[in-house]
């Protein structure tokens, strides 16, 4: 009786655990199948390879560090609760000589088509300008293939494109990327649902998918210099939501809520009057001056009481000219 105890407890902890792989499913008909020898995984939407042989990599202390070079690895999981709703966390733990140690997190739903991702390194005095979740190749795209590009911002005037997927012409995303069949809408959605610490990329490039936390680009979001370093004795990738959706369009819609639900906004439920304003790009660009700037409150606090709401009128600077 007591041999059968301890097999059953074995087994309800190691559920879809077949020699060294993992099965770890999400949603209706997802799954992640983890190989614990190679620190690698798969995702499979409803039988069908979506990504294969996708890794975790990190630069700690301007060390490159990979889930594959690592020699020993662990597996948990635990139920959740969160904002999310109830689901299930699943833990890779990885260790070896000289290096913090790794930690690869999943968080799946029932109800969800989609899971989360991100990975943890934990050691002495660590810093980071360079973690990603999730990095590895994408099955190929029949049909119409198109990848999104995904602006940062609308600053510069930039905006979406649709692009055709091209094995020589890399696409790198701000926070989000998109890779989908314009005749059928089926596609990938992998995406930040965190942007308080990291500037998030995702970059598909001759058949593989890199989305880390750290990205700059001058011509995107505007960035000459590195990403700052996060310090601390443990250090947390962005979060990542990723899912194949039969409507790429419905998995972005699902991909902004995620985002809503994991960040709320700071300002909600507002009851106050509509804030209106005047915004000085239009007119001055970078040719902002005191003077300039003096005249134009005058002339809104004398000429034109009345373009407010609740008595108040914002005038804004645009920091491009500060």
């Amino acid at each position: 009786m007591y041999k059968v105890i301890l097999f059953l407890l074995g087994l309800n902890f190691f559920t879809a655990r077949a020699g060294d792989s993992i099965r770890i499913p999400y949603g209706e008909k997802g799954e992640l199948h983890y190989d614990l020898k190679k620190g690698v995984f798969a995702v499979y939407d409803n039988h069908r390879l979506i990504f294969s042989d996708v890794a975790a990599t990190v630069r700690a202390n301007g060390q490159p560090l990979s889930s594959t070079t690592y020699t020993q690895r662990s597996f948990k999981k635990e139920t959740i609760n969160d904002r999310f709703g109830k689901g299930v966390k699943y833990l890779v733990s990885l260790t070896a000589a000289g290096r913090p140690q790794m930690t690869q997190a999943f968080y799946t739903y029932p109800d969800r088509d989609y899971f989360l991702t991100e990975v943890r390194v934990s050691g002495r005095a660590l810093e980071s300008n360079y973690m990603s979740p999730f990095d590895g190749v994408f099955a190929p795209v029949t049909g119409d293939a198109r990848t999104l590009f995904v602006p940062f911002d609308n600053d510069t005037f930039i905006s979406y494109d649709a692009k055709p997927l091209s094995g020589d012409k890399p696409n790198t995303s701000a926070e989000a990327g998109v890779v989908y069949d314009n005749d059928t809408r089926n596609g990938w959605v992998v995406g930040s649902v965190e942007h308080m610490v990291w500037k998030t990329g995702v970059r598909d490039s001759a058949g593989r998918i890199t989305a880390w936390g750290g990205y700059t680009d001058p011509a995107v979001n505007r960035d000459h210099i590195p990403h700052g370093s996060i310090r601390g004795k443990e250090l947390k990738s962005p979060l990542l939501l990723v899912g194949y959706f039969a409507d790429w369009r419905a998995g972005l819609e699902a991909y902004g809520q995620a985002n809503r639900t994991n960040e709320p906004p700071y300002v909600f439920n507002w009851t106050g009057a509509t804030p209106v304003g005047w915004n000085s790009w239009g007119v001055l660009q970078d040719h902002i001056t005191y003077d300039k700037v003096i005249r134009v409150a005058d002339f809104f606090a004398d000429s034109l009481r009345g373009f407010r709401v609740g008595g108040t009128a914002f005038i804004d600077l645009d920091s491009s000219g500060i």
